[in-house]
């Protein structure tokens, strides 16, 4: 019922569109919402991955050089990033953690226009509080959620965690894998709080290092200076030297603008 009701009060072009929702028992509460044909960027980035030349890829950072080649392009990168990242901001706007930002989680339309949906863990808070209850997918959490300390006793974080996974979802896009698939063996996802602070604190060295702030997601060559820089701002080890979700729209939307920086 909380999802149910968050989902109803929301209204952003970039959130997945509330429409409804259907039961058939009073514990079998489904949330309606409208059909999103392109699938998730998580299915986009798969089939990118099936090219291993990368000049045969069709989604990147920055349009294509020739009218024909651009005509060919579903959207850009940045193009979704952006997407994601006014989302994200209106979210933050009304004190909403979505606390689990992914490709996954990122919904694309008819016209590949990318809307952030799953909001099962997100959480309102008031304007003088932070979150202790920390919940999440391992590879896109933030430090300060990671340690095993905060996930044993619920040490405070705030909306710059998102910040952080929003760092990890470029990662994500830039390599077309999984945020330190490179860096771990380790399989993320599914995990339990309880199944993350023991990988966190004794059978996960990589996370481990996450949580100590000596190992971030990697990005490859080709990803722009620019947008490498702000992903690096995002993936700040302390919060309060991440930028805060509107900075990184205007980062962006300076970027589209001017896409040869």
């Amino acid at each position: 019922m909380r999802e149910i009701r968050l989902c109803a009060r929301l209204n952003h072009q970039n959130i997945v569109p509330f429409v409804g929702i259907a039961w058939s028992t009073l514990v079998d509460l489904a949330v309606l919402s409208d059909l999103m044909p392109r699938g998730d960027v998580h299915e986009l980035l798969q089939s990118e991955r099936r090219f291993e030349r990368v000049q045969n890829r069709r989604f990147h950072w920055r349009r294509a050089a020739s009218s024909k080649e651009a005509a060919d392009e579903m959207t850009t990168k940045t193009s979704v990033a952006l997407d994601v990242g006014r989302a994200v901001s209106y979210l933050h706007d009304l004190s909403i953690i979505h606390r689990d930002l992914k490709a996954k989680n990122v919904l694309l339309s008819a016209s590949f226009e990318a809307k952030l949906s799953d909001f099962g863990i997100s959480r309102v808070t008031k304007l003088d509080e932070t979150m202790t209850a920390n919940v999440g997918t391992i590879a896109w959490i933030a430090p300060e959620v990671l340690t095993t300390t905060t996930v044993l006793t619920g040490d405070r974080y705030t909306t710059k965690a998102d910040i952080y996974s929003f760092g990890a979802f470029l990662s994500e896009m830039d390599t077309l894998g999984t945020p330190y698939a490179t860096e771990t063996s380790t399989n993320c996802e599914g995990f339990s709080n309880a199944r993350i602070a023991i990988l966190v604190g004794i059978h996960c060295m990589g996370f481990f290092l996450v949580s100590q702030g000596q190992l971030q997601p990697s990005f490859t060559h080709n990803m722009p200076p620019t947008l490498l820089a702000l992903a690096r701002q995002c993936l700040e080890f302390h919060g309060s030297e991440r930028p805060s979700a509107a900075q990184v729209v205007a980062a962006l939307e300076a970027f589209l603008h001017n896409p040869q920086d």
